[in-house]
């Protein structure tokens, strides 16, 4: 195995490209591409994601794209088998045969016929599910097959060998797809018909996987599709798992745009100088230095995500999560600040605005406010009109007519809505109920008083004087934010 300890030599990097340069190579030469992935509740999410693999990367010298050969961007990787496995409910739990369902045998010849599984292979188990059928086929030498079909389009759901033919010759990669390539037209013709030729493919010396990601509006959906994996020696196809999720997705039609998404990109994670090995010519392999060469190249920086958010135009994990390992623990200018520790106790949480500085004593405007509450409570980021929709309509924290995003705030407001997003606003209505406490409650507005009285209850509001027409500062706001989710 090559350990880059073994290397005693390195390129010098003097006469590279500038960063700016190499940011224009990316864009043109690279860039991102639209892609739909699975939020955290299994949902469709539209992201920008880099088109960068473990194999290509910019020259730092000459700008052309470098591919290295090798895969995953190391030559000392023992790629592992990374099949991607189903879990298939069975609701009867019993084993027995669901009401209706075909007879087995006949659902096996015509799963013997697609698949090509042989005579010396016997029916085994088979059962029912909601929605699916379960065959295993069973022979005394070679093991199982097990093979899930959907009930109602008869698609191969999920397909398992388990041992491989003994073979000494290893096949080449491109012999590894076409077996792929053709296992998934026959397992699921018409939803093949709907991938991308090609999501990924992970080979070495043992095995190989392959994904053909879904594709709908004519962007890939990479938590949807067709994965194969099989034996690399053989090109014997062991397992294939079909994922096709039947739901509503967004539109690209309001989408950041692709050169936002760079911008952010570079602006948030940023590329470098790296080193990469590159397999020499006739090396598929490479098992010492003598195998491999040197390069320069500009990268991304190791760490981050490389996804943004095409709704949000974020920084996002590959769920759409806004990404907040790089905020500031602390901002620059709210040192000595009466509100220095809630701004700072904040900064890192992603809620506050991002950048060097706060700006502690500008005025906050509706839209910004709304956004800060929006992340602390329901900790989603969305887009304005998202915001205000929600808001309107559906949390009925703000009236239309009451809309105005870059209006600055004062305090009574500030509290309403945020005593409504917490959903108390039928409670904080009430007439002739409460008493507030403040000394200045007489300058409270009989509307207003209901929010006042459950803010201080909540220890939201602290001090002894409400001030309701007090124009909201950012500090303010953040101390608001500060006394909510830490009371």
């Amino acid at each position: 195995v090559v350990k880059w300890d073994d290397i005693e030599q390195f390129p010098p990097g003097q006469g590279v490209l500038p960063p700016e340069r190499a940011q224009a190579l990316y864009r043109e030469r690279l860039g991102v591409s639209p892609r739909y992935c699975d939020d955290d509740g299994g949902n469709p999410v539209l992201l920008y994601g880099a088109n960068v693999t473990e194999r290509t990367y910019i020259n730092a010298f000459t700008g052309e794209l470098t591919p290295t050969g090798i895969k995953n961007g190391g030559f000392a990787t023992d790629i592992s088998n990374a099949e991607k496995y189903m879990t298939v409910t069975d609701p009867t739990a019993s084993g027995r045969d669901a009401e209706g369902a075909p007879p087995y045998e006949r659902l096996a010849d015509g799963v013997r016929s697609r698949l090509g599984i042989g005579e010396a292979y016997a029916l085994g188990p088979a059962f029912s599910g909601a929605g699916y059928h379960s065959l295993t086929f069973v022979s005394r030498r070679d093991g199982i097959i097990e093979v899930v079909l959907d009930s109602e389009t008869r698609d191969v759901l999920r397909y398992f060998k388990s041992h491989p033919a003994d073979v000494t010759e290893q096949v080449s990669e491109a012999a590894a797809y076409e077996a792929a390539r053709d296992f998934a037209r026959r397992a699921a013709p018409v939803k093949y018909a709907s991938c991308a030729g090609d999501g990924g493919t992970w080979y070495d010396a043992e095995s190989y996987t392959i994904t053909f990601p879904r594709v709908v509006n004519g962007i890939a959906y990479l938590d949807n599709g067709i994965t194969v994996a099989g034996n690399a020696a053989s090109g014997e196809v062991l397992s294939f798992t079909l994922q096709w999720t039947q739901s509503l997705f967004p539109s690209a039609a309001n989408a950041a745009g692709e050169e936002a998404a760079c911008d952010e990109l570079f602006r948030r994670v940023g590329l470098e100088l790296q080193y990469v090995a590159v397999a020499k010519r006739g090396v598929t392999r490479p098992r010492s230095v003598r195998d491999i060469e040197l390069r320069l190249v500009y990268h991304f920086v190791p760490g981050k995500p490389l996804f943004v958010n095409a709704v949000t135009g974020r920084l996002s994990d590959a769920r759409g999560n806004a990404y907040a390992g790089d905020l500031p623990s602390r901002y620059a200018d709210v040192a000595g600040h009466p509100s220095e520790a809630y701004i700072n106790a904040l900064a890192p949480c992603g809620i506050l605005s991002a950048g060097e500085n706060f700006h502690p004593d500008d005025a906050i405007t509706q839209a910004e406010y709304l956004t800060w509450l929006y992340r602390a409570v329901r900790q989603y980021d969305v887009t304005a009109d998202e915001l205000y929709n929600a808001l309107i309509y559906g949390f009925r924290v703000i009236r239309e007519e009451e809309r105005n995003d870059d209006a600055p705030l004062v305090f009574r407001d500030a509290v309403k809505y945020l005593i409504r997003l917490l959903g108390y606003t039928d409670v904080a209505e009430l007439e002739d109920t409460y008493q507030t406490g403040f000394v200045d409650e007489a300058a409270i507005t009989p509307e207003y008083i209901g929010y006042a009285a459950i803010a201080k209850g909540l220890h939201i509001v602290k001090g002894n004087a409400f001030a309701p027409e007090r124009r909201v500062t950012r500090a303010t706001a953040a101390e608001i934010i500060y006394n909510l989710l830490t009371n």
